[in-house]
């Protein structure tokens, strides 16, 4: 705002020297204009980028999407991967598998390979190739050096006299993060067309269809069904919905997958739903977070995260993933819980959000939802209690699927149902 002043200041001595008063009331007028002008460009930027955001989950049984998230922090936990002192004494089992699993060590699965062993390192290698792990002499940091050049954070733990690796979980979501972008999968209208080769290379490499010699692709007349054979048998179909919204696709064995719709320039392009955005819907507390603020991309303005002050550190990782996923059109707000062992301290701070900020974004109730996963349990009743009110929406993520769950059931009324009995 810094430069705005400037130039009122620039604008209202220019126009003092001139014109006097009626000159200053100009000078304010154009300002002001000139604010306003600045604020409806910004609006209709951000408005743009959000209708982009077309990012609707399949299948939701929660299909509306709100403007304003009440959700919670969770503490993110780091994996525990090996025992340094046992695999110093040729126990290398979990090592090895953490390589494979972890940082893709493709060469490591014939289990043909060397193992250099010491106090202060472990080195496996085969061929050209090799994985090396280092600790320093006061055992506090280890250096993990893999040929290929890919990364895997880890950390080291003293614990119960034990020095115990650890993949250190926030370092690795944030990578993931930032791997995050858009997988192109073809153009409906280009299909049967120029996008067909597109097509059919993208379920050979990810579906293993076999070979694409001799497979046809054609569309019903009322092109809402892409029919993928080879040699007159039924490969898969892709299938989008009435509304144009979500494109489903189901190869004969009855196996299915979910895909986004976006429309571009009146065009309808497919997009696979990003696979690194599936592995952070994994991770434990934290990805259901994940999961519901990408759901809500595309309408969401505001987010309140609730957090303790043991889960602080992790304001930056949701942060840098809100900023991602939502283009940077959500506007983020901590709010540190003063006591996140007492439901009536938490309730106190969310009823606070309700009846007081969210009217600085001008929100109403119903345009807010509040999320009761990702928290202590005595976190989600605050929450609960606190949405008695029938315009306060409430949600849940299914921890198994992932799935967005609307609770719409009266609580206050199964309440004093059950005081009565």
């Amino acid at each position: 705002m810094g430069f705005f002043y400037h130039i009122r200041d620039l604008l209202i001595e220019w126009a003092d020297q001139q014109i006097g008063i009626l000159g200053i009331m100009i000078a304010v007028s154009v300002f002001v204009i000139l604010i306003a002008v600045v604020y409806f460009l910004v609006f209709l930027r951000d408005k743009k980028k959000r209708k982009k955001l077309v990012a609707k989950p399949t299948s939701e049984p929660l299909e509306k999407r709100y403007k304003g998230l009440i959700a919670f922090m969770s503490l993110i936990r780091d994996e525990f991967l090996f025992n340094w002192d046992e695999a110093c004494k040729n126990d290398c089992e979990k090592f090895v598998r953490f390589l494979k699993d972890k940082c893709a060590v493709g060469w490591l699965e014939s289990n043909e390979f060397d193992k250099i062993i010491s106090r202060e390192s472990i080195r496996v290698t085969k061929d050209k190739n090799f994985v090396e792990i280092i600790i320093n002499e006061n055992k506090k940091i280890a250096s993990l050096n893999i040929s290929n050049g890919k990364a895997c954070r880890i950390k080291i733990k003293l614990e119960n006299g034990k020095l115990n690796i650890y993949l250190d979980s926030k370092e690795r979501i944030k990578d993931l993060i930032n791997e995050i972008e858009d997988e192109f999968f073809f153009g409906w209208d280009e299909v049967p067309g120029k996008d067909s080769k597109r097509l059919l290379i993208f379920l050979k490499d990810n579906y293993a269809i076999g070979g694409i010699d001799g497979v046809k692709i054609d569309k019903t007349i009322d092109s809402k069904t892409i029919r993928i054979t080879k040699h007159e048998k039924n490969l898969a179909e892709i299938t989008i919905d009435d509304k144009k919204e979500k494109a489903i696709l189901t190869f004969n064995s009855g196996e299915t997958h979910d895909f986004e719709i976006k429309k571009e320039s009146k065009r309808i392009k497919i997009f696979e739903i990003n696979k690194v955005l599936n592995k952070l819907y994994t991770e434990r507390g934290i990805g259901q977070t994940f999961r519901a603020i990408k759901h809500h991309c595309g309408e969401l303005e505001k987010c309140w995260l609730l957090y303790s002050k043991d889960v602080e550190d992790n304001k930056d990782v949701l942060d840098k993933y809100i900023k991602k996923v939502s283009k940077k059109t959500v506007d983020v707000d901590f709010i540190e819980l003063t006591d996140h062992t007492k439901v009536e301290c938490i309730s106190k701070i969310i009823n606070t959000i309700y009846t007081e900020i969210i009217n600085e974004p001008d929100l109403d109730e119903t345009d807010v939802i509040a999320d009761m996963t990702g928290g202590t349990a005595i976190m989600s009743c605050a929450m609960v209690l606190s949405c008695l009110d029938q315009q306060r929406d409430l949600e849940y993520v299914e921890q198994d699927t992932k799935t967005l769950i609307e609770i719409k059931e009266n609580v206050l009324e199964i309440a004093c149902t059950n005081k009565t009995i």
